[in-house]
């Protein structure tokens, strides 16, 4: 099992802004659990649109190393 991250840079890894990740990480959450919980993640879950950005721009700093 993958993460949202994880997903995101599978579609995309060389996304450099913020609003992108977090507009694909949307589609990602919402075919993954539905609309209700999408909007739940990205508007009232305080930690996890920066968890997102924060993990995916990891993944593309792992990418560039190896």
């Amino acid at each position: 099992m993958s993460s949202f991250a994880e997903d995101v840079f599978a579609i995309n890894p060389n996304i450099t802004a913020e609003n992108d990740v977090l507009d694909v990480g949307f589609d990602v959450v919402k075919k993954a659990l539905g609309l209700k919980s999408a909007r739940y993640y990205f508007w009232y879950h305080e930690d996890f649109p920066s968890d997102l950005i924060n993990e995916y721009f990891w993944l593309q700093q792992q990418k560039e190393v190896a």
